[in-house]
């Protein structure tokens, strides 16, 4: 909060879930372009000069930008390609993507891509994911499948649980990270699992 006022006084806070927030965000956005950032997200100098060319370029109507993600004090990162998410978009090409876990914007018209990196510091310990995030997000997600009408079945936990772990394992290439990638991969296949035990307790 205090190094934003330094930039400007348009600071809105509001309790709304993530959802609301973006959709929030996108109403009172008066630039021409919107730049989705999380707490835990940096833009490096690099990164930001591009941001810079891009615009002026007027070429694409969306990014996506390639990331690292801090886990276990080292990095790791995801093919671009299988990310969904625009971080960079001009307003009225926005699409507001609203689930109870993983929202984000999408873009009608032209998308382009961008060579550096932005940071998620996502998991620096076992603690910032386990305890902090993993109970929240499978609550979370668990509460959007019960409200969807999904049902609890021991083959389907069985199958999220090994194919969450196996789609991040092998096909986005956390194997090439060592016990970073394998940690990564780990935790997302327990989000799935307690996802659907979690459905299973609502079912009850």
């Amino acid at each position: 909060m205090k190094i934003a006022k330094e930039y400007t006084s348009d600071i809105f806070i509001k309790n709304l879930g993530f959802g609301e927030s973006r959709r929030l965000a996108l109403k009172k956005c008066s630039s021409d372009w919107i730049l989705s950032l999380d707490a835990d997200e940096e833009i490096p100098d690099k990164l930001a000069k591009e941001i810079q060319t891009a615009i002026k370029n007027n070429y694409y109507d969306a990014y996506k930008i390639p990331n690292r993600i801090l886990v276990l004090s080292g990095w790791t990162e995801y093919p671009i390609a299988h990310s969904p998410d625009t971080k960079l978009v001009r307003k009225n090409k926005a699409v507001l993507v609203d689930t109870k876990v993983g929202e984000h914007y999408e873009a009608t018209g032209r998308i382009g891509k961008l060579n550096n990196y932005y940071i998620h510091r996502q998991n620096n310990s076992v603690s910032d994911y386990v305890i902090k995030k993993l109970d929240r997000y499978t609550t979370l997600q668990a509460e959007m499948k019960f409200n969807n009408g999904d049902k609890f079945s021991f083959i389907k936990l069985v199958y999220v649980t090994m194919r969450y772990f196996i789609w991040e394992y092998i096909l986005l290439g956390q194997i090439r990270f060592g016990t970073r990638g394998l940690f990564q991969a780990m935790m997302k296949a327990n989000f799935a699992f307690l996802s659907e035990i979690k459905l299973y307790e609502k079912n009850k």
